[in-house]
Formats: structure tokens, sequence, C-alpha cells
């Protein structure tokens, strides 16, 4: 038993690159029962968001102008004088409601619409944020990414955060005593580093903007700079010569900061992040008005930049799918309620706007202005689940389940479906309408034999009426009108539908999205002690897992079990890169007696368990091990999550 079992683990046991056929098995090898809706019961009437993709062009960014000089070779006192700035916007308005010491939350003001601007008196403290994303052991990411998140929108709190303003409406929180609370994360000098070394490619990795007189211009993306690296003369002309704004694209790709930054607000959300900096110059504006398909944190880093924030127009317009073009300013304002923000941001200050909600910004002040835009919940609607995961698995196993579902259209449907056909449909109910008003009529107080001369001419004028319908179109079948056959088609399709919620598997699609998210994902930020205790510390001595070694899985949230008719899957993203979906989603497959093992394994976390004791999970895979077939089991797992990156050895 124990060599036939080895034989099949070799052939069983490999590398993941794309997601399998899956079937409905749990790990221990019994069927997934299908989901029933409970019965409709009639009742009466009642009332009724790079790893991830870099955030689109979120207005401009900023920096200080001393920094900026002492990294360019150019000297810029001797510059050119710059193009005539930007036609300047309206003069600024006060804020539409006044600035609070502390958000609301009084029962009371629950009707009432939430403020637009918080002010945060208190002094903060700058290193607080490094610190929650630090590699520090913890044991609980999602706490430590709830805090950070806490940190980044304080003095707001999580609930009142998510309550309140997720997804619903913006939120400027000014911090005119903590002007350095963003310290450290991000800054021109960084840039210009970066610049200097020749990490970044024109088009690829930077992008240069200008918005003058109601047109944006990007040579970045054109002859002769696309696809060249950027230079600090080519970069100096742009921005001090020339006034266009430099936008770096994924810059967690180059700064371990942003990285943890990122993946921390990751494990609390559980949506792919990503970023974007902009450094604009004084009174330049890189970008158009324009909204985005994220939700997006601006946290100003150097400089000021005044921003301006528009109420969507309609109810269709909140949450698109799909970031806008460039919009015309003259279709802005129309009504000066319709900005919500309209202020000059300071060090320190974080603007949040859900996607959809149309903004613009211009450097304001007489340096240069940085800023930081970090980016969420991109293409992660109900829409999104239900299409991709919940809706395309639902077909597939309503085609096993039922028959109705395999058989063909109907002989000759296109004769009779389309829009082609529509309106005679349509005329024809209205004349069947009619001829049986008529007919109801001429039963009533009389004989058909003694009917009257007007139930005679309005059933003639009926019947004439409708003659035209059926001559019209031939019958596609005897006896049949072409508009019997649409109803009896359109009432299939809505029957067979219906059966689908019988196949509706809502925890297989969520473990479709789930490895989604992972692929979407940064790679993990481990900790000294994670780093020690795993592969990555020890690349090149051979596997070290052995009978007396004891282990835990590296962290749940970067691994997910799912299971397929034959197989188990472990995906993960310990091998991401900081680019976004550089590679195919990661994985390994294992045979589908090694699930409850697995799963045991994972649902110790954060313990550790020794190899060689009994797990106690064997007999619900139906097997019947001796000790050292469990004991070759538990190293065979092992030894391919060590491989992967996925598990820790104490030492």
């Amino acid at each position: 038993m124990l060599q036939q079992k080895k034989k099949k683990k070799k052939k069983g046991k490999k590398k993941v690159d794309s997601p399998p056929d899956t079937k409905r098995v749990k790990p221990n090898g019994q069927m997934l029962t299908p989901y029933k809706p409970p019965p409709l019961v009639a009742a009466a009437e009642e009332a009724p968001p790079a790893p991830a993709p870099a955030t689109s062009s979120s207005s401009s960014s900023s920096s200080s102008s001393s920094a900026f000089d002492v990294e360019l070779t150019h000297d810029v006192s001797n510059s050119p004088p710059q193009p005539s700035p930007q036609p300047p916007l309206a003069p600024l308005a006060p804020p539409k409601p006044p600035p609070l010491a502390t958000p609301p939350h009084d029962d009371k003001q629950e009707e009432q619409e939430a403020p637009y601007t918080i002010v945060d008196t208190v002094q903060r403290n700058t290193g607080t944020g490094h610190a929650i994303a630090g590699d520090a052991e913890t044991k609980n990411f999602a706490k430590r990414g709830e805090n950070f998140l806490s940190w980044m929108i304080a003095p707001l709190t999580i609930n009142q955060f998510m309550d309140t303003y997720w997804e619903n409406q913006p939120v400027l929180v000014q911090r005119p005593n903590s002007s350095t609370y963003f310290d450290g994360w991000f800054s021109t000098k960084e840039l210009m580093k970066m610049v200097q070394d020749g990490k970044l490619t024109y088009g690829v990795d930077i992008d240069l903007a200008k918005y003058v007189n109601e047109e944006r211009t990007t040579p970045s993306n054109d002859a002769p700079l696309v696809n060249t690296k950027a230079t600090l003369e080519t970069l100096n002309k742009a921005f001090v010569e020339e006034g266009h704004s430099v936008r770096l694209k994924c810059p967690q790709m180059h700064s371990n900061k942003l990285w943890k930054m990122i993946a921390t607000m990751e494990d609390y959300l559980q949506y792919g992040g990503g970023a974007n900096v902009y450094l604009t110059p004084s009174n330049a504006q890189g970008f158009a008005p324009h909204f985005d398909d994220i939700e997006a944190f601006v946290l100003q880093l150097e400089g000021q930049k005044r921003w301006r924030v528009y109420k969507p127009k309609t109810e269709n317009d909140l949450l698109p799918r799909h970031s806008s073009k460039d919009l015309d300013q003259n279709d802005l304002v129309n009504d000066p309620d319709d900005i919500v923000i309209d202020v000059v941001l300071q060090p320190g200050d974080m603007l949040y706007f859900p996607r959809g909600w149309v903004h613009q910004a211009i450097a304001a002040g007489d340096q240069p202005s940085l800023h930081l835009t970090v980016s969420t919940a991109r293409q992660q609607s109900w829409y999104n689940f239900m299409k991709q995961h919940l809706l395309p698995q639902a077909l597939e196993q309503a085609f096993e389940d039922n028959l109705d579902m395999r058989r063909s259209l109907p002989v000759g449907y296109t004769r009779y479906m389309g829009v082609m056909n529509e309106n005679s449909a349509m005329e024809y109910k209205k004349g069947v309408a009619h001829l049986q008003g008529g007919a109801a009529e001429g039963v009533s107080g009389m004989d058909s034999s003694s009917s009257s001369s007007s139930s005679s001419s309005s059933s003639s004028s009926s019947s004439s009426s409708t003659s035209s319908y059926s001559n019209a179109t031939p019958l596609s079948y005897p006896g049949k009108h072409p508009n019997e056959l649409r109803e009896e088609f359109i009432g299939q399709c809505v029957k067979i539908f219906d059966s689908m919620m019988y196949s509706l598997n809502f925890d297989r699609a969520s473990d479709e999205a789930a490895r989604d998210f992972l692929h979407d994902r940064m790679p993990p930020v481990k900790s000294r002690k994670e780093t020690r205790s795993s592969r990555q510390a020890d690349r090149i001595a051979s596997n070290p897992m052995a009978q007396t070694s004891w282990v835990r899985i590296l962290r749940p949230d970067v691994l997910r079990l799912t299971t397929c008719e034959d197989s188990v899957q472990v995906w993960h993203s310990a091998a991401n890169s900081r680019l976004w979906h550089e590679h195919s989603p990661q994985g390994i497959e294992f045979e589908l007696d090694t699930g409850p093992a697995i799963e045991y394994l994972i649902g110790k976390y954060p313990e550790y368990i020794k190899i060689g004791e009994d797990w106690g999970i064997w007999n619900q895979a139906g097997l019947q091990l001796t000790e050292y077939e469990k004991i070759q089991e538990q190293l065979c797992i092992c030894r391919d999550l060590w491989d992967q990156g996925l598990i820790m050895q104490k030492k």
C-alpha cells in the first residue's frame, strides 16, 4: 500500500499554474450539498468598493524645490522662465460644513449630511505608521492592517469611516499641528535618486503630463521619450522648463516602505492595492478633471496642492466600473453646491474620495507639490463577483444537473425572436387583449345568435385589426402564432434560469475570488522570525524537514486551500512580484486524500505541530494508514509547502 501511495504521490503532485476545472468536493472527499433557496412565500408589499494596477490619473503631486535642486545637475535658478501658468480656478470656497474638532457620532445627527472636512488639532507622532507597518512579529495580520488604516484616517475611527464615508462620500482630514505626519514614506529626493540610478523608463514607470487650456499633453508616451530611460537632464527640462507634472507609477516596486504600506492595508481590506506618486511644479496642473474606478487615499507629502472634488450628477455615476475620460471644465460647475471640497492640502493632510467622484488638483504656493495616492477595491463589486465567479460555476453545474439546460434551442427560433420581431409581438398582444375584451362584451346579456350590431361591428373591427398581425409573419408551426412561440421561448428561459438557483455554490465562488486576490496582492512582508525560519533564509540547503521537526504554516492569509474532483490545491502569494500580475497564479496540487491534513495544518495556526505525531484526521479521508505511512505523508506535505516558502520550522 505504501509503495502504491508513493508512486501515486509522485505522479499527482505538481505545481499549478492555472485554475483546474472544479467539482463540488470537500477536502475530505465528500460531495458538497448544493444550495437550495428557501421556498418563496407571498408577502405584503414592502419597501425595498501596484501590485494592483496603478491608480488612475489622480491629480499631480508635490515636493520641495530645494530638495529637487539638490539632485539636479542643472541650475534651476538660471533656467528659462516657466510658461504661463494654468488660468487660476475660481477663488477658494469655504468648506460646506464648518470644520469640526472631532467627527460627529451623535445619533441625532444621523439624518444630517456628514461633514466633508475634519480638522484634527492633535499633535501626532511622525513614526507611528512606520511602526505599525514594520516587520515586527504579529499573529493577527488583519488587526495590524486595521490599525494602519486607523492611523491613516485619524481622528476618524474605522467604524466611523466605514459607516459614513467608505464608498459614500469624500472626506478631508486636515492636520494643522502634524505637518510631519507622513514624513519618511517617500520624498522628492528618493524620486531623483531612482532617476539618477537609471531605474525608471518613460511610458512604463514614469509619465510626464501637463494640462493647459483644457488640453492634456503626455510627451512621455510619444517619441523621442517613450521607452527610454529617464535622466535628470530630460526630467529637468520637462519639469522645470516646460512645467510638466511627473507621475511615478507603481512606486512600491522601488520603495520598501511603500511596499509595506500597501501590503499592510491589503491584510485588512482583502483587496489588491496600488499607488502612484505625483510631483507637480508650482501653479501647474498635470491632469484634466476625471473620476477613477478605485477608492483613493491622497497623502500630501511636500508642498501644497489645491483640490476640488465634485458631487456625481446622478446616482448612475456613483461607483462606476471604469475610470472616466478627461472631462470638460464647462461640464463641471452647474451648481456651486456640486463642489463638495475646495481646499489647499498641506503636508500631513489626507483626502479620501470614492470611485465616481470627479476631482482635479493644481499645485499651490511657490514650491512644487508631492503627494502619494494609495488605491484599493478596483473591480471588487458584487457585479464582478457574480460575473467572474458565481454565475459561471452555476452554469457549469446546472448543465450537469438539469436536462432542460442540455436540450437544443427550439427549431426556427430565429424567425420569431430578436428585436426585429419585438414590435409585432407587442401589437399582437394588444390585438389579443382587444379581441378578448370584445368577446366578453358579446357574451354578457345576449345569445350569440342575437348579438347587437354594435357588438358585431366591434368584434369584426377587432378581427380585422388583428388579421394583419397574423398575416404579417407566416406561422412557424401549424396552429401557433409566432408570438405564442415567443412566450414559450421566454418562459423556458426563465424556468431554466430559476433552476440555476439550486446550482449556486457561494463557497466555491468565494474560493475563486480569494485565489484571484492572492494573485493581485503584494508578496508578504516577512518578519525577521519568519525570514529566519522559512525557506527564504536557506535557499541553497536541502529540504530540512525531518520526523522530529515542529512546523507551522507561514500565515493563513497568504494561501488558500481549494478542491476539485480528484485533487486539492494550495494557492499562494509567497512568490508574487511587486509588479501587478508579473507572474501567473501560483499554487501546488496535492492528491485529494491529503486535503484533511493540509486543512488541519492551516487550522492550527499559530501553533507549531510536530511531524510524527498523530494529527487526528487521517480517517476523515477514508484512509487506514500505518504510523510509518502517516509520517511519510506528513513529510511529503511539509516538504512541498517548504519549497514554496509556505511553512516555518521551529528552531
